[in-house]
């Protein structure tokens, strides 16, 4: 675990090296901000370690740009009892923790050793999470046709959740949604992903499953929780036609029922191996057919007012895998 230390004192600086050998970490030491601002942007830290007052940029100053720049990397600041307003303007910027001065040995490395463990458990869960988004674009290599369906549907549910009301929070868990919903096909045989012609009444009974298999394969994973209900009902219909379980209106989640919009747009606006791309204002024409039978109607409305803003929703950006955060109720 990489440590590191932006503290001007020499003494508390070996204070600081004494007490952290123990504990066997990687540890740099800058005795001034502007120093230590140059190394948080030239790598990635486990734990930043900030006196408040610096020569060259103040610890406020390092603070705020290690949240921007590694916001999940926790930041411990150096204070005294007396400095409480210190700590709370502190506090507002998103410090993760303080060690008062004097420096005691034994709450030196209680408070390190649990930020550190934190920050080792977020580090799994991002290998874990990062495994199953791995799963995802694997189902668009196995089905060339799908290339960057599953991040354009993220992004236009966000966008779309975001016009509704939507916290940010919320657009960006439709966002991952948009990443996963798909994932479940990764156990479709090919055949049947790349068939060009109509699937038959058996093979589309197979096709069916797969928002079920995608809704398996994420709900192992306690930060993807709230994303699980638009993964599982992205083919429910708003007239109760679809799948897997034939729900209808708003017994259907709110957020399934903005996916299931932004998955028809682009489904029909992209090639598939059945048929080529239908043109954005056919489609449009088309969904505005099916307002309140296969779709929710002010969703729809919602949709063609941002491809009347954005175009067919940026599929030029389709290379780029940028991860955002988006309640009210659609």
């Amino acid at each position: 675990m990489r440590v590191l230390i932006v503290e001007d004192d020499p003494s508390a600086q070996q204070i600081a090296k004494d007490i952290l050998d123990d504990m066997v970490y990687e540890i740099e030491f800058c005795s001034r901000g502007d120093d230590g601002a140059e190394k948080i942007l030239q790598k990635e830290w486990d734990l930043i370690l900030l006196d408040i007052m610096l020569p060259g940029k103040n610890g406020y100053d390092l603070l705020g740009l290690a949240k921007k720049k590694h916001p999940f990397t926790p930041v411990i600041m150096f204070t005294v009892l007396k400095d409480r307003h210190k700590r709370v303007k502190a506090y507002k910027m998103g410090v993760d923790d303080f060690i008062l001065k004097p420096f005691d040995k034994w709450e030196f490395m209680a408070r390190v050793r649990s930020l550190l463990k934190l920050r080792e458990t977020y580090l799994k869960l991002e290998e874990t999470k990062n495994v199953v988004v791995s799963l995802s674009q694997a189902v668009e290599v196995k089905d060339p046709y799908t290339r960057g369906h599953s991040e354009r549907v993220g992004e236009l549910s966000r966008n779309i959740s975001l016009a509704l009301g939507f916290s940010n929070e919320k657009a960006a868990e439709l966002y991952w949604a948009g990443i996963l919903h798909d994932i479940g096909k990764i156990a479709l045989p090919l055949p049947l992903l790349t068939k060009p012609s109509k699937l038959n009444s058996q093979e589309y009974e197979k096709v069916k499953k797969h928002p079920v298999v995608s809704c398996r394969i994420c709900s192992n994973l306690r930060t993807l929780k709230e994303i699980l209900p638009a993964i599982k009902f992205h083919h429910e219909r708003w007239d109760g036609k679809g799948y897997p379980l034939g729900l209808s209106g708003k017994e259907i989640p709110a957020e399934a029922r903005i996916m299931a919009v932004a998955d028809s747009y682009d489904a029909m606006t992209s090639d598939r191996a059945y048929r080529g791309a239908m043109d954005s204002e056919e489609v449009v024409s088309i969904m505005k057919e099916g307002r309140g039978g296969q779709w929710q109607g002010d969703i729809v409305d919602v949709l063609v007012s941002e491809i009347a803003k954005n175009g067919e929703n940026g599929k030029e950006k389709e290379e780029n895998f940028v991860f955002g955060r988006p309640g009210k109720q659609a």
